[in-house]
């Protein structure tokens, strides 16, 4: 089994694996070892990275096993710069470009509002089904409205070149480059994408998902004129109110 080359792992991934004692102020201490069990069920602990390339019996035993912690490690670290740093990309060739990084926000919800009921009722209705996200380059207008994103229930070829994904949660790049959209604002368009998909359980336990329409559509003027004359109108008006808006 080959050496590890770990003259190639980046300081960043090495902190995540062995993080940095900083109490006393050198950088090249670790603060401890990690034991890592080897396809033969023998736990082997590595006490610092250059261990890794001098032990004979870690490179012999575990060295598949600590590539795979070293893989994760570089994905964790991969995956919180990319959600930290979040940009819309600066160019998108063609519709429906695939966008994993709109996937790990929209996953970041259940991490960022742990606990909130409403999204937990959202994401409630998201479990189980596979969901693909992807970059628009036109978003489009709908209504006379920019049309943000949308949430699209698939089916048939769709879904078959979809590697049977259920649903497809695409944004418009054009419309939300143009509006500068923060890493926040995004948050939100997703948990608005994801509020669309229905998810109900039959009698026999099978789910089945389906898109849901808004909670509120409506006219201003007809609020200005009749006030909250519909229940949805007087829900919406509640909801306002409790973000102190004095609607």
């Amino acid at each position: 089994m080959s050496g590890l080359r770990t003259d190639r792992i980046p300081k960043a991934v090495a902190d995540d694996l062995w993080p940095t004692d900083t109490n006393n102020g050198e950088d090249d201490e670790m603060s401890g070892p990690i034991t890592v069990t080897t396809a033969h069920g023998e736990a082997v602990t590595v006490d610092s990275i250059e261990e890794l390339s001098t032990n004979p019996e870690v490179r012999r035993q575990a060295g598949e096993v600590v590539k795979r912690a070293v893989g994760s490690a570089v994905e964790r670290v991969n995956s919180a710069s990319q959600d930290s740093e979040f940009r819309i990309p600066d160019v998108v060739y063609g519709d429906f470009q695939d966008a994993p990084e709109l996937g790990r926000l929209a996953r970041a919800l259940a991490d960022e509002y742990e606990g909130d009921p409403r999204v937990n009722d959202v994401l409630w209705h998201s479990e189980g089904c596979e969901i693909r996200y992807a970059w628009k380059r036109q978003g489009g207008r709908a209504k006379g409205r920019a049309t943000l994103g949308k949430c699209v229930k698939l089916s048939g070829p769709a879904k078959h070149f979809a590697k049977g994904a259920d649903f497809l949660i695409w944004i418009a790049w054009d419309h939300t480059r143009n509006l500068a959209f923060t890493r926040q604002d995004m948050l939100a368009l997703l948990f608005h994408e994801l509020h669309h998909i229905q998810r109900d359980v039959t009698d026999d336990g099978e789910d089945v998902y389906s898109v849901r329409g808004h909670d509120l559509e409506v006219f201003f003027a007809e609020i200005e004129v009749f006030g909250a004359w519909l229940d949805d109108i007087e829900r919406g008006r509640k909801a306002f109110e409790q973000l102190g808006l004095g609607v």
